[in-house]
């Protein structure tokens, strides 16, 4: 009816663990803006329209894996994230189940369904997350229950492969002329592209260490040898404070340090430019 409309929606959108579409929604956007060439003007008719059409599979896969990971983990959420809709009762695993396999299905299709506005990159990302995903919630694999490869998951997709998938994409399609007709400018592309890459592969690690913290209780009981059931929720919180902290004043020192070699190369061609002028009028 109507009034149940709004509940499977919000029901649908808990299912879909918001916070997680977030960090995509943003991500995509930054990315594909961050791989213009220097000296480019963003051509933003062709950039729009790529953005959002790669944000629909890879919100969909999104979906994918985080419904896969609640289909295996019903007992342990009863215990550790309750008001999840397939441990609470709001959904059904049936009806779990057909989002997850519709949004793996939707977002592979999507991945070639549109050919400008796809690319290598864009397929291999979603093929990577989906494979990642996959080995990480689903028995007999079910690498979340080891907590090197849990994290090794978490870095390659959140920290590698989304940085690295949705940066090329952008570059093998809207500035790919741009690109091509400088040389090595793709080479040079491929380098620039290991800066969010490094980043993100560090702040990943934050992420699968501080995301098992408050999991503790459902996750000993149900055998998820998780970084704090070894070692105590306090140790692996305040590493991870310690290393966001770290990646946090790394980057800032390097865009600081970047930014005042930029500056002071703009001075030297600003008094190259001055002292050229000074030179031309001297000799009239």
């Amino acid at each position: 009816g109507i009034r149940s409309l709004p509940h499977m929606l919000h029901v649908l959108w808990k299912f879909s663990r918001p916070h997680t579409i977030l960090g995509s929604a943003v991500c995509i956007p930054a990315l594909s803006i961050f791989a213009a060439p220097a000296g480019t003007t963003i051509p933003f008719a062709s950039l729009v329209p790529l953005v959002l059409y790669a944000l629909v599979p890879s919100l969909m896969m999104n979906v994918y894996i985080v419904g896969l990971n609640q289909l295996f983990d019903v007992e342990i959420d009863r215990v550790n994230k309750p008001k999840l809709p397939l441990a609470s009762g709001e959904l059904s695993l049936p009806a779990g189940a057909a989002i997850v396999l519709g949004s793996l299905a939707a977002g592979l299709a999507l991945g070639w369904a549109v050919p400008p506005l796809c690319s290598p990159a864009l397929q291999a990302t979603l093929i990577g997350s989906a494979l990642l995903g996959t080995v990480y919630s689903l028995p007999p694999f079910r690498l979340k229950r080891f907590p090197l490869l849990a994290s090794f998951c978490i870095m390659s997709v959140r920290g590698a492969l989304i940085n690295w998938g949705f940066f090329m994409h952008a570059s093998l399609t809207v500035f790919k002329s741009a690109l091509t007709a400088t040389a090595g400018g793709m080479a040079a592309q491929r380098w620039r592209c290991l800066a969010p890459v490094a980043f993100f592969t560090l702040f990943g690690t934050v992420i699968a260490l501080i995301k098992d913290v408050p999991d503790v209780d459902g996750d000993r009981r149900y055998g998820i040898s998780s970084f704090s059931v070894r070692m105590g929720q306090s140790q692996v919180l305040n590493f991870a404070v310690r290393l966001l902290a770290l990646t946090l004043a790394t980057a800032g020192a390097t865009l600081g340090a970047m930014a005042f070699s930029a500056a002071q190369a703009g001075a030297i061609v600003l008094s190259a430019r001055r002292a050229a002028v000074a030179v031309a009028a001297a000799a009239t």
